[in-house]
């Protein structure tokens, strides 16, 4: 059955997608990858774009690029840019908090892009956001799926790896940033390294890209009453960071004050997938995550781990731990085999999950990229106890 959403911002980003779809023509002449927001380690944000090799000669020989922020249309703030083999990045001089009205405008646009409102850390506010992994492979399908997430208001896109299918082709990272331009370009996009990103010496083109080191890649994103415990499980492409990063999420998970935590990272713990059958199972990042990290996950109070790896959507829990595996949204489907009693649902669908969390819930509503709605989890924290009088 399809959906109809009943979030009230659904027609407004629909005039958006419409808009950045028509601009498409132009935007081609100019940019190889177009402007796109991204969380720099829960720092900051940077948005960042390449320009075609013929139009970067034109910038890089004469005036340097800029971007312009402007706020109701008109011009407040000017920022430098640097550039790294034609890539160029701008650190915006806030990390949240801008409100709406704000949109930007880099060197060699006639056009400025709305930047959707992103909540700055408030244990009594809300925020909203899209999950997605595995996007390698099937850009139409994955121009699908950011349509479905178009359709939700979110401030930002959590990503769970495997952004591409081979990390070192340059040309897999053009087709991913076009697939996803509907929305990247307005929301803020926050990443976990997924293995595809280390082939072919990949990882330096995340660390590029995402504004993080692959090595790095951990960190914690605040916003709204969640914070996002986002970590790198590629331990089979290196493991030199598996016990150093499990010490610093106990930490940074300890030191949490946020009604939600999530945590999310590429290779799933928990599944069905022939890829977590014994005899099948030819690497082992999900029985280092269960070793290492899953008991961190219980003693600080984790509410939900959002992966993928798998190609398949799957939905379980444990010990107080609710887990949700993405379906594929570009690559090939997962094939089921593997007997997991944690597991409840599992599912050969491309999917988006959309979260929406408030201080005293959270609702977790995962979509196909035909608009249905396939599965949902409502999680709840108890009201706090009044204060005794005196």
């Amino acid at each position: 059955m399809r959906h109809t959403h009943f979030f009230p911002l659904t027609l407004i980003a629909l005039s958006v997608a419409t808009a950045l779809t028509g601009c498409e023509a132009a935007d081609d002449s100019v940019f190889a990858i177009r402007p796109y927001p991204v969380s720099i380690g829960g720092r900051g944000v940077a948005i960042g774009w390449q320009y075609q090799e013929s139009v970067e000669k034109k910038y890089g020989a004469g005036r340097a690029a800029t971007l312009e922020l402007l706020r109701d249309g008109a011009v407040f703030a000017t920022l430098p840019t640097t550039k790294t083999a034609g890539y160029r990045a701008a650190v915006l001089p806030f990390p949240c908090g801008w409100g709406s009205g704000v949109s930007y405008k880099v060197t060699g646009m006639s056009w400025d892009l709305p930047l959707d409102p992103l909540p700055c850390p408030d244990p009594e506010g809300s925020v909203r956001f899209s999950f997605i992994t595995d996007t390698q492979q099937g850009p139409d399908h994955v121009k699908a799926l950011a349509a479905e997430i178009a359709r939700f208001p979110g401030a930002a896109l959590l990503h769970g790896g495997d952004i591409v299918q081979t990390g070192g082709k340059l040309s897999e990272w053009f087709k991913y940033f076009d697939a996803m331009d509907v929305v990247g370009a307005s929301r803020v996009t926050v990443a976990a390294i997924g293995n595809h990103e280390y082939r072919q010496g990949g990882d330096k083109l995340f660390s590029r890209f995402m504004g993080i080191p692959a090595v790095g890649a951990h960190y914690v994103w605040r916003t709204g009453p969640v914070d996002v415990f986002v970590i790198n499980s590629c331990f089979e492409d290196d493991d030199s960071f598996k016990h150093t990063q499990a010490e610093w999420l106990a930490r940074a998970l300890a030191d949490s004050t946020a009604p939600w935590k999530i945590v999310s990272f590429h290779h799933t713990p928990y599944s069905r997938s022939i890829g977590h059958h014994p005899l099948f199972a030819s690497k082992k990042e999900h029985i280092d995550i269960r070793d290492h990290y899953e008991p961190h996950f219980r003693a600080y109070g984790v509410d939900l781990v959002l992966s993928g790896h798998v190609h398949l959507y799957e939905r379980g829990y444990k010990d107080g731990v609710h887990y949700i595996n993405g379906g594929p949204a570009g690559g090939v489907m997962g094939v089921k085999l593997a007997k997991s009693d944690v597991i409840t649902v599992s599912l050969r669908e491309r999917t988006v999950t959309h979260v929406d969390a408030a201080p005293e819930g959270l609702a977790a509503r995962t979509f196909t990229a035909e608009g249905e709605e396939i599965d949902a989890l409502r999680l709840e924290k108890p009201a706090a106890p009044p204060l005794a009088s005196r």
